[in-house]
């Protein structure tokens, strides 16, 4: 049984809101699974699709496997904020790691946070996997995904020491520093938004919105320094003033980095009388949706898509250099 990210990611929203009838459907999950007490965060075990490199890498993708197509087992796990917003992606599990017991295993503090705010700061908890033969690793959702941060599984692919150095040393991955509050750090105004850019407590970075006729495309200034954020600021309010260039340019970017990888690959969805009709550059295009764009401290512009459905529900990030130029177009859980 394959269970869709999308899914998942809508029935963890509505039972984190408090609708007991989606908390009653994620309990009944078939699934090897584990909850936070509150519904914050989910950790689920399922295999995905996985392709086999010609020089040994594996590239894992969250799609069903297909009939006599290798596969991966894969830990999917999810959060949910506060503001209504959330977030989801996947890690695999070492080949040899043969899943028995999924479980949440307490707060984070309880494995040594430096002290309350930094527990909190991971605020999912620790969850636990324990393999058949007795190996158990355990670490928050927040460590789980710092650990695999640095390997691309969809486009590069991994190889299996990857995955094992990174899965086995996510326990040790330091946590976030004490986190800020919102308390602490008054709004900044800017030029491009309906209202002051506001410190969210959860990300830990300076957050507004902008308009875009009818749709609405969240900002945000990467750093939880006010000082820093009002450097940044207006290197924001540039990249708002030419958010429709940018936006333009940033799927056209896409679509040629992408684009082989939809048709060669994530085949399937564009069929016409039983035959799969390839995407073009300007089909590929005109399928993202903007959803945010993020500004770093070295002027570096990140643009967030949602991908409609050309890879199941996967995001798509956009990176531009401070130079202006595009550096990279990648898949995200």
């Amino acid at each position: 049984m394959y269970i869709d990210s999308s899914f998942l990611q809508e029935r963890m929203k509505r039972a984190y809101a408090g609708d007991r009838q989606a908390a009653e459907e994620l309990a009944a999950l078939e699934a090897l699974h584990a909850s936070a007490p509150d519904g914050s965060a989910l950790l689920l075990l399922q295999s995905k699709h996985a392709i086999r490199q010609a020089d040994g890498r594996v590239r894992i993708l969250n799609k069903r496997p297909e009939p006599g197509a290798e596969s991966r087992i894969c830990a999917d796990l999810y959060r949910c904020f506060e503001d209504g917003g959330s977030s989801w992606t996947h890690i695999p599990l070492p080949a040899d790691f043969e899943p028995a017991e999924v479980r949440y295993a307490g707060p984070a503090g309880s494995a040594g946070a430096a002290d309350a705010k930094q527990a909190e700061y991971a605020s999912s908890g620790r969850f636990g996997l324990r393999s058949t033969d007795g190996r158990s690793v355990e670490a928050s959702i927040i460590q789980m995904g710092r650990a695999f941060a640095g390997l691309d599984l969809v486009m590069d692919g991994v190889t299996e020491a990857e995955i094992e150095d990174a899965f086995y040393a996510m326990e040790e991955i330091a946590l976030p520093p004490a986190r800020r509050e919102a308390a602490d750090h008054p709004p900044i105004p800017w030029s491009g938004g309906r209202s002051p850019l506001a410190f969210d407590a959860e990300r830990q970075a300076f957050a507004g919105e902008l308009r875009r006729g009818n749709d609405v495309v969240g900002v945000e200034l990467d750093t939880a320094d006010p000082e820093e954020a009002r450097h940044m600021r207006p290197m924001l309010e540039a990249a708002a003033d030419r958010l429709k260039e940018l936006d333009a340019a940033a799927r056209r970017y896409a679509a040629r980095q992408l684009l082989d990888l939809k048709n060669d690959v994530w085949t399937g969805e564009e069929e016409d009388g039983g035959e799969v009709r390839p995407l073009d550059e300007a089909g590929f295009a005109a399928r993202l949706t903007l959803g945010s764009l993020t500004i770093g401290g070295d002027g570096r512009l990140t643009l967030w898509y949602d991908d409609g459905e050309l890879f199941a529900g996967h995001t798509i990030r956009v990176e531009c250099g401070a130079d202006e130029r595009f550096a990279s177009a990648e898949l995200l859980g």
